[in-house]
């Protein structure tokens, strides 16, 4: 039983030995090294979750604009149109004059929640600065090219007026980057508004 005692206080004594002396320099080094790259990964993670919640506002703007267009066609009877100015990333939401060739927005719808005209920058908005608007892309049937704009007919089907004859959506697409990032807001054929 004594013997059982002293190896144990050998035990103790040699861990208190062990405790005082600290770490080596070697394990501090390992420690500082796991650290930096654990903070260097949280740098990179957290600036491309930035840009992520950007996209994410700047998608969900763009997607009520388009949204907003078409509630507004099948409310009212009458047509609505939304204009893409990719040079300015600028977002324009009104009614279109159908009589002219090509079509232009007669009047600027007002934002349902802003009460502002719907008409914005996509960069400059609350929650989505330095968003770009990379393209905006509509290719419709029977149409030789595409279009950076859509009109929502009174039963919300987007579709293209020009040179006396109205073409339908084939398919739509406006595409947003920040950062290297991007998001797209799609259209369908239906006027269905889906973010991916």
């Amino acid at each position: 039983m004594r013997a059982a005692r002293r190896r144990g206080r050998r035990l103790a004594r040699g861990a208190s030995r062990r405790a005082r002396r600290g770490f080596t320099l070697v394990e501090l080094g390992v420690v500082l090294a796991v650290l930096s790259l654990l903070a260097g990964a949280v740098v990179v993670s957290s600036a491309s979750s930035e840009s992520e919640l950007l996209l994410d506002a700047a998608a969900g703007e763009v997607a009520a604009a388009l949204r907003h267009a078409r509630a507004e066609a099948l409310r009212s009877g009458e047509a609505r149109h939304v204009e893409f100015v990719v040079a300015s990333d600028r977002i324009v939401v009104g009614k279109p004059d159908l009589t002219l060739d090509p079509v232009v927005t007669e009047y600027v719808l007002v934002h349902p929640l802003h009460k502002r005209p719907f008409d914005f920058v996509v960069g400059q908005t609350p929650g989505a600065e330095g968003v770009e608007l990379a393209s905006a892309d509509f290719v419709y049937a029977g149409l030789g090219g595409q279009s950076q704009s859509v009109i929502f007919d009174p039963e919300g089907t987007p579709v293209f007026v020009g040179g006396g004859r109205r073409h339908t959506l084939s398919k739509g697409a406006v595409r947003l980057s920040h950062g290297g990032a991007q998001r797209h807001v799609r259209v369908s054929h239906l006027g269905q508004v889906r973010i991916q």
